[in-house]
């Protein structure tokens, strides 16, 4: 039988280990290796995908996190416009809640995680004051982006906390636990099965065929590393 190269993908390992749990359970089969290989197979496929999510959940905490700079920037932009307007009216209320802006201002979107967003959490304190809450009114959008700040900033949170939720589960990587994985069909499952198919073929043949096709199939879905040419 084949063994399965260490060159497939993450979540084609993960796929493929899901395949054979079920493919195991609906074949019945009676034998004590084969049952433990397969709890094991099943644990690892479980904390394998953990951290699958926990690494797209990592991914969406730094969209998050991009959101919130996006709106910073905005309304800078947009308080800096209305400091120079022609009404006076306007440009006054402007240059006030500029003020408050740059007791901040744009370098808090280049701070860790948790500082920025302490200084974010402070900003939004500043301008739910009543003076400043009054001159965002005056200030047409003013009051919306502070309210989308206010949006970004809780959903950041939430995507925070499901990361250091997963973070207390995961121990290791995805590529890590595939290794584990890939180890544990090349070195238990396919040896067994090649052995066993020959000793006891009415049992474990079209089993093992199941398994080594699917193999087979991922195998050649894998690009392969292009030898260097000799010198």
């Amino acid at each position: 039988m084949n063994k399965l190269r260490n060159s497939i993908h993450v979540t084609a390992a993960d796929g493929l280990s899901d395949y054979f749990v079920r493919l195991y359970k609906d074949f019945g089969i009676e034998d004590k290796f084969l049952a433990e290989t397969f709890s094991e197979i099943e644990r690892l496929s479980a904390e394998i995908t953990t951290a699958i999510m926990q690494d797209r959940v990592k991914s969406s905490l730094a969209e998050k996190d991009k959101a919130r700079n996006e709106e910073i920037r905005k309304l800078n932009a947009l308080l800096k416009g209305y400091a120079v307007f022609p009404s006076a009216e306007k440009r006054e209320c402007a240059k006030r809640l500029l003020a408050v802006f740059k007791k901040y201002g744009l370098k808090i979107t280049s701070e860790n995680y948790s500082s920025k967003s302490s200084l974010i959490e402070s900003m939004l304190e500043d301008f739910s004051r009543e003076q400043e809450k009054n001159d965002a009114a005056v200030l047409e959008g003013v009051a919306e982006l502070i309210q989308s700040l206010r949006n970004a900033e809780d959903d950041f949170y939430k995507a925070n906390d499901e990361f250091v939720r997963g973070r207390a589960l995961k121990n290791e990587s995805a590529y890590s636990i595939k290794g584990m994985l890939v180890r544990t069909i090349n070195e238990k499952l396919v040896p067994y099965l090649s052995a066993m198919s020959i000793a006891d073929n009415e049992t474990y043949g079209n089993f093992a065929q199941n398994v080594e096709r699917q193999i087979k199939k991922l195998n050649s879905a894998v690009p392969k590393t292009k030898k260097s040419p000799p010198q």
